[in-house]
């Protein structure tokens, strides 16, 4: 699926980066501010536990393409997509939140965009997703970086496949959060 200029104009690249970087601050407080007693985010952050985090990523990149496939389904193909897009986001900041890597440093946005613009084949999302999961244990700070680049570029993938903007999920997650109070 091609994007045009109207559909670029409507979900502005700053929208995306805006609600991925206010998000990913959210993680790194639940980091940095044991708040385990109200947070299970903040519990798991604590625990400090990268092969559960990483297994859990495994599984909602499944289910991910799953959605894409028609193999796994809730409530219909776009409604799951932002459900499990958010979800592998999640993992992802998770990750990243737990080796305090710098927002710059993997720039998620970008990857999101570079995945709803690629035109990924069934073979090439294959190949993107074995080799995250491969680098995601890395402890070279580089090879897990990259890691994180290309999971978020899954969820661009799955958000053009499924016909929706690349900024839903991550506004899914914001509203959740606000929901919980976790955002004003």
């Amino acid at each position: 699926m091609q994007n045009n200029s109207a559909e670029q104009e409507q979900y502005p690249p700053q929208r995306l980066e805006a609600a991925l970087r206010q998000l990913y601050t959210i993680y790194l407080t639940l980091r940095k501010e044991d708040r385990s007693e109200h947070s299970n985010t903040s519990r798991m952050l604590h625990t400090k536990d990268q092969a559960f985090f990483a297994g859990r990523l495994q599984d909602e990149l499944d289910e991910l393409e799953g959605v894409q496939h028609g193999s796994h389904v809730h409530s219909g193909r776009q409604a799951d997509t932002v459900l499990e897009g958010s979800q592998v986001s999640y993992w992802l900041f998770l990750l990243a939140a737990l080796k305090n890597v710098p927002y710059n440093d993997f720039m998620p946005h970008a990857s999101v965009l570079h995945g709803y613009t690629g035109n990924y084949s069934d073979e090439k999302v294959a190949t993107l997703r074995d080799e995250c999961l491969q680098l995601i244990s890395s402890n070279d700070l580089v090879q897990f970086k990259r890691a994180l680049m290309l999971g978020f570029s899954l969820v661009g993938w799955a958000c053009v496949s499924a016909g929706i903007s690349p900024v839903a999920p991550p506004e899914y997650d914001l509203a959740q959060m606000q929901s919980k109070g976790l955002l004003q």
